[in-house]
């Protein structure tokens, strides 16, 4: 009997009242029924004895009915019972394996079915948990090996046949050793492939025809499909340091040799009169832009040349014996431009109007020459022609010529041009200004001990200055007309330079004399009669 002070939860109150209601529901219900039976018996005035045959019958139905449900609800019990005690055992078996704390029953009543649901759920999450974890572990595993491989060392091979989890302290050892292994093999994969890289450069620029199949085999194997075994790596590291003696030979032998040939290169293109703009080869040979083609290239090229030259000897021959007259040419006419030649030392100026007469005769005789060892030429190879920087020689020679006139020509007409700008400045503000003559004289302590300045701390005055006219514009008007060589001694008190034994007259500045002496020029018995470029004797 339930004790009073105890009050049951309001839904076992609820489920006792319908178990009770259908109890009582349930007997009603077999009160009613052998009421209707005894009254469809009465209507057929059934015997006594056969009633209670026919009620002991239906009663055996309903004992068996009873005894069937206990025996049903018996075995429940006792799976539930097995089923608790089995996922007891799985729980237990995985959270010890995943490292988890013990199922906690208390929560449950003792072998109830809440427990047995409660258990099986958690069994579900502890599968998922771990095929994730075992997941994770084998991708461990694999990677761990795949490095072993790579490295060319053993694995724990009992690792690979492992469908349990690991421990804890287990997964973490295999995590440090993969970790460790992968370093090492990363440094490892550097340091070859700088090797091979380094190797793969220094051939390539000195040519591998030095390599063996097998050395060609592993300076162009793909490495990261390599296994970086001992031997691999001592293999690269042979290759590397053959390939730095072989890039120190080559670079002392090909030092020499391109030297060698660039005197012969030079040579040939002075023999075929290649332009400079052409003459692309650099001067020295520079083992870090150049490399074995280049060196190639360059022999190649020499070939060519000789074999262009020994074909067209007659017109190159002749070319270069007019372009040697005329550099000569070229060389006088720059001296006989210079001031310094006019001093006549030694007979020199006349020395180089000889020599240039000699030049005039002689280059249009080896201009005639050319051309007709062209004509000639073109008649011995079907027209075919002998050109030099795009043109036939004879027309190269000609073309040389017209434009160093047209540049002579070009430069005295500057020159002029430059002349009369100055004449007019000078005209016109009567002086040079200051920018052009610090530009043409550089002022240091012995040139100012030397000039005639005033001296320090003295001001020179004159007229123009006091006037009130500006100092910018000219204040009277350039005389127009010719000018004579040299200016007329008696001159007018206005061209006349300031006279400080006569201070009562009016006089011209000093700046203004001075301009108007470089205006009228040098008087004539201050003048040296010096040849111009068109002066004969």
């Amino acid at each position: 009997m339930a004790s009073p002070s105890r009050t049951e939860p309001r839904s076992a109150m609820k489920r006792r009242v319908s178990v009770d209601n259908t109890l009582a529901n349930l007997l009603n219900k077999i009160h009613s029924t052998m009421a209707r039976l005894n009254e469809l018996w009465n209507e057929v005035s059934m015997e006594e004895r056969a009633r209670v045959s026919r009620i002991e019958h239906a009663y055996g139905h309903f004992y068996n009915l009873l005894d069937d449900i206990i025996r049903a609800e018996e075995d429940m019990v006792a799976g539930v019972y097995s089923d608790i005690e089995g996922s007891r055992l799985a729980v237990s078996d995985i959270r010890r394996e995943l490292g988890l704390e013990a199922f906690n029953e208390s929560l449950y009543a003792p072998h109830s079915v809440a427990l047995l649901k409660a258990m099986d759920r958690d069994l579900v999450e502890l599968k998922e948990l771990k095929r994730e974890k075992l997941a994770y572990q084998q991708e461990l595993i694999r990677e761990y090996e795949n490095i072993c491989t790579k490295l060319g060392i053993e694995s724990d091979r009992f690792l690979a046949d492992q469908d349990h989890l690991l421990s804890a302290e287990e997964l973490h050892s295999l995590q440090l050793k993969k970790i460790d292994l992968g370093v090492e093999l990363q440094q490892i994969e550097l340091e070859v492939k700088n090797w091979q890289e380094e190797t793969r450069r220094i051939y390539e620029k000195i040519g591998a025809d030095s390599l063996s199949p097998v050395q060609s085999n592993i300076l162009y194997t793909d490495i990261s499909e390599s296994v970086f075994s001992p031997e691999i790596r001592v293999s690269f590291q042979q290759l590397f340091e053959k390939a730095q003696a072989d890039y120190e030979k080559w670079v002392a032998i090909s030092d020499f040799e391109y030297a060698e040939m660039m005197i012969l290169l030079k040579d040939l293109w002075n023999k075929c009169a290649i332009p400079e703009e052409n003459r692309t080869f650099p001067e020295r040979f520079n083992p870090e832009t150049q490399s074995h083609t280049d060196i190639d290239a360059l022999r190649k090229e020499i070939a060519y040349l000789q074999q262009r030259y020994e074909e067209c000897r007659p017109i190159f021959d002749k070319l270069n014996h007019w372009l040697s007259l005329f550099k000569e040419k070229q060389e006088l006419d720059e001296r006989y431009s210079t001031d310094a030649l006019f001093n006549n030392r030694g007979g020199s100026l006349n020395n180089i109007l000889k020599r240039q007469n000699q030049l005039a005769k002689l280059l249009p005789k080896a201009l005639s020459e050319l051309q007709t060892s062209c004509h000639t030429y073109e008649k011995s190879h079907n027209g075919k022609c002998v050109y030099v920087d795009g043109m036939p020689a004879n027309q190269y020679a000609e073309w040389v010529m017209r434009s160093y006139e047209q540049q002579k020509e070009i430069n005295r007409r500057i020159k002029q041009e430059q002349k009369k700008e100055k004449l007019e400045r000078e005209m016109m503000y009567g002086t040079t200004p200051v920018r052009d003559s610090l530009a043409r004289t550089r002022q240091t302590a012995s040139s100012i001990k030397k000039s005639n300045r005033l001296p320090k701390g003295k001001i020179s005055f004159s007229c123009s200055k006091i006037d009130s006219h500006s100092i910018i514009s000219p204040i009277r008007t350039p005389i127009v007309g010719p000018k004579t060589s040299s200016p007329i001694e008696t001159r007018s008190s206005a061209t006349r330079a300031l006279d400080f034994r006569n201070p009562v007259g009016i006089h011209t500045p000093l700046h203004r004399v001075a301009a108007a002496d470089s205006a009228y020029g040098t008087p004539k018995s201050k003048r040296v009669m010096t040849p111009g470029p068109n002066w004969k004797y």
